[in-house]
């Protein structure tokens, strides 16, 4: 189809809707972003202090604007090289497809953007999504890319010191909350090179196989559970429709790499966190109370591969097919793009990298 809508009335939530979803792998990336073989090598565990929800003593208060000056960042990859980088990596003597075995290649974050886009609209922080899909042999690379009224706000956001500040100091709690083994030291740069990673393939009901890659952001230290580290600016709230698409957002991740429990800190305009909430995705689940239903979310995400997969079957080998959705409208548009198309960007055609191409062979 050349259009699907993700209006929850025509999605009606259906059992089975939620994909089968197994841990293929973990996997570690270093301070030179070279994959380390020794799996939970960049893995970080979460400390004992913060698996309770309370309110934080004086001493206890966690600054997050310390070390901000020294942030190491890694700029938001949204291409798909380091999951190629996994399957060079795992290549030798077994084919690629055999590693792979899916139809489509994506990211975690692609897939909960899609699933949680039914409960987009009408939001004042809806910009929209553009998924690029290219078709290498008999497997499907889909990447997200800007929306231009994305790209606008991204602009806007990276003058604004204050908003950057904001964006550090999930990664500054994260340090702070958790530790490496052995211990690292928590006065060291916060370094957004340093990720430790899961390999998930999620098997649907329609066929659909999915392999995608998702960074982690610790686990627990009792259980080797994942567990998600969040931090907002203010209490969660459920009468506060933003902040509920937030946790269903949270929670549709935690879905997806099988995650058991979210730890969200409550930071002041300062930055310092004083309260913080521990708790399993079933609590999580009680702070939205809009209507919206995480099975209308997966219908959707069914629908939306499903047509990609049948769309890319008859697509002309060097083409892309783009699926866009306009801010505040439930459509999502598809459209095939070869290169002469005026609107083809070249960015489309690295969706498989040039190695990876090779590989593929």
């Amino acid at each position: 189809m050349d259009s699907i809508n993700a209006n929850p009335l025509q999605n009606p939530s259906k059992r089975g809707a939620k994909p089968s979803i197994e841990l293929l792998e973990e996997w570690s990336f270093g301070k030179d972003r070279v994959i380390n073989a020794e799996n939970r090598q960049s893995a970080r565990y979460l400390l004992h202090p913060y698996t309770v929800s309370r309110t934080l003593l004086a001493a206890e208060r966690l600054d997050l604007t310390e070390g901000f000056d020294d942030w190491i960042e890694n700029s938001a990859d949204k291409k798909l090289t380091q999951i190629q980088k996994w399957i060079v990596d795992k290549s030798g003597r077994r084919s690629w497809r055999e590693i792979i075995g899916a139809d489509i290649v994506t990211s975690c974050d692609v897939l909960s953007d899609v699933a949680t886009s039914p409960y987009d609209v009408g939001l004042g922080n809806d910009y929209g999504m553009k998924v690029v899909c290219k078709k290498h042999k008999d497997i499907i690379f889909m990447q997200n890319f800007d929306t231009v009224a994305y790209a606008r706000m991204a602009e806007e956001r990276e003058k604004d010191y204050q908003q950057k500040l904001l964006d550090y100091t999930e990664h500054k709690f994260v340090q702070l909350v958790s530790r490496f083994v052995p211990e690292d030291d928590v006065s060291d740069p916060v370094n957004n090179n340093v990720e430790f990673c899961g390999q998930f393939k999620a098997s649907f009901e329609s066929g659909v196989r999915v392999l995608y890659k998702a960074q982690v952001d610790c686990l627990s230290s009792d259980s080797d559970e994942y567990v998600e580290v969040k931090v907002l600016d203010r209490e969660l709230d459920r009468a506060n429709p933003i902040l509920g698409k937030k946790s269903l957002q949270w929670w549709m991740r935690a879905q997806l790499i099988k995650a058991s429990h979210i730890l969200v800190g409550i930071q002041s305009e300062h930055c310092i966190v004083s309260k913080i909430s521990y708790m399993n995705m079933e609590e999580l689940s009680q702070y939205w109370n809009m209507g919206w239903n995480v099975n209308v979310c997966f219908t959707f995400l069914q629908r939306f591969l499903k047509n990609v997969q049948d769309m890319m079957a008859n697509c002309p080998k060097e083409a892309v097919l783009v699926a866009e959705r306009k801010p505040d409208s439930y459509a999502f548009k598809f459209r095939v793009l070869t290169r002469t198309h005026p609107d083809f960007n070249l960015e489309y055609e690295e969706i498989v990298g040039p190695g990876s191409q090779k590989l593929f062979a």
